[in-house]
C-alpha cells in the first residue's frame, strides 16, 4: 500500500497524535511553570522579619566532664611512731578529723580535712613507720572540672575569669573560677586544644567522678544593639542585612558587627534600634531564630559556704599528723 494511500485512509488518527503530542507538551510546560511559581511563593515564605533589639549579649564556652578533686596529695604518717591499726578503707569519706589510723602508743593520724581516701602504703600492723609510707587522699570542700579550649578561643580566657557550674545528679549550680590554662596545646591538624581549669567550692551535695557542666563567658556586651544571627551575611568580608522599610520595600545594608553566641550577633553600626531586618527561616526553627533576648547580664547562682577554704586553696591546714 502506498503512502498516499495510507495517508488517505488513516487522516484523523494522524492529526489525533499530533494534537496529543501538542496537548502534552503544554501540560509539561504548564507544570513546569507552576512548580517555577511554587518555589519562588516558598522562598517568599522561609523569611520572617526581627527588629534590631538593646540586649546583654555573652558569648560562653561550655563543656562536659567529670568533677574532680582540685587537691590530691600523700599524707606522711609519724616515723617514729609503730602502726597499730588502719580504720578506713579505699574510697571512704572523711570529715576534718575523722581517724585515717592509730599508733601503738594511743595517738592518731586525722583527716585534715573533708576528703576521700583513694590508698595507702603502709607496713604491717605493729611494724614502725618510715618516710616511704603515706596515705593518699582527695579532698572534697573544692573541687575542679576540665574545659577543652581551641586555639581560636584560648586567647579571651584567663585565670580568675568567673565560671559556672552545673551538676545535674546534685541539681545544683555553682559559681566558679578559672584557675589555670595550659600554656602549650595538644597539636591535631584540625587545630591545637588547650585546657583550663575551673574550680568551685563543694557544698556538700557533689560527690567525686560525678558528671557536671562547666561554662565561662568568653565575651560580654552589655546595652549592645543585635539581631538575630541569621539576618547577617558576609561576603567579600562585609556584612550584610536586609532592611525592611515601613513602605514594604527593603534594602541591603552593610554593617559592622561585634560579639555574637548561637542565637544573636551584636551590630556596632550601620543600624538603629528598631529597624526591622529579614530572617531566614530554618527547617528547624520556623520563627526564624531560636531562642529568647538575654535581657541582662546572666547571673550564676552560688554554691555553699566556703568552710574557710578558697578556690585553689587548701583551706589553711597542712596534712599530716593529729595527736
Amino acid at each position: 500500500m502506498s503512502k498516499a494511500l495510507i495517508n488517505r485512509r488513516f487522516p484523523v488518527k494522524r492529526a489525533a497524535v499530533i494534537g496529543g503530542a501538542a496537548i502534552a507538551i503544554i501540560i509539561v510546560l504548564g507544570a513546569a511553570f507552576g512548580r517555577g511559581a511554587a518555589k519562588e511563593d516558598a522562598d517568599a515564605a522561609e523569611t520572617t522579619t526581627s527588629a534590631a533589639t538593646v540586649m546583654t549579649i555573652e558569648n560562653t564556652l561550655s563543656s562536659d566532664g567529670e568533677v574532680i578533686s582540685s587537691l590530691e596529695e600523700k599524707l606522711s604518717p609519724h616515723t617514729s611512731y609503730y602502726l597499730e591499726e588502719v580504720k578506713v578503707e579505699a574510697g571512704d569519706a572523711l570529715e576534718e578529723g575523722d581517724t585515717i589510723l592509730t599508733y601503738t602508743n594511743g595517738s592518731k593520724m586525722t583527716a585534715p580535712y573533708s576528703c576521700v581516701v583513694k590508698s595507702w602504703d603502709l607496713p604491717e600492723e605493729e611494724e614502725q613507720l618510715t618516710t616511704d609510707h603515706s596515705v593518699t587522699v582527695a579532698g572534697t570542700d573544692v573541687l575542679q572540672m576540665e574545659l577543652s579550649v581551641s586555639e581560636n578561643q584560648v586567647s579571651l580566657i584567663k585565670a580568675g575569669d568567673e565560671a559556672n557550674v552545673q551538676v545535674e545528679a546534685a541539681d545544683a549550680d555553682f559559681e566558679g573560677v578559672v584557675t589555670s590554662v595550659s600554656e602549650v596545646g595538644d597539636y591535631s591538624s584540625s587545630g591545637s586544644t588547650f585546657t583550663a581549669k575551673v574550680t568551685f567550692e563543694n557544698d556538700g551535695s557533689v560527690k567525686l567522678g560525678m558528671s557536671g557542666t562547666a561554662s565561662i563567658v568568653l565575651e560580654k556586651a552589655e546595652n549592645a544593639l543585635c539581631v538575630p544571627l541569621g539576618a547577617v551575611t558576609t561576603s567579600d568580608n562585609e556584612s550584610r542585612v536586609t532592611v525592611q522599610k515601613e513602605d514594604g520595600s527593603t534594602e541591603e545594608v552593610t554593617v559592622t558587627t561585634g560579639i555574637r553566641n548561637d542565637a544573636y550577633i551584636q551590630i556596632t553600626d550601620g543600624l538603629s534600634e528598631g529597624d526591622t531586618v529579614a530572617v531566614p527561616v530554618t527547617e528547624d526553627d520556623s520563627s526564624g531564630f531560636g531562642g529568647g533576648f538575654m535581657n541582662g547580664p546572666g547571673g550564676m547562682s552560688g554554691g555553699g559556704s566556703d568552710g574557710g577554704r578558697k578556690p585553689g586553696g587548701d583551706g589553711g591546714q597542712p596534712p599530716g599528723q593529729r595527736n
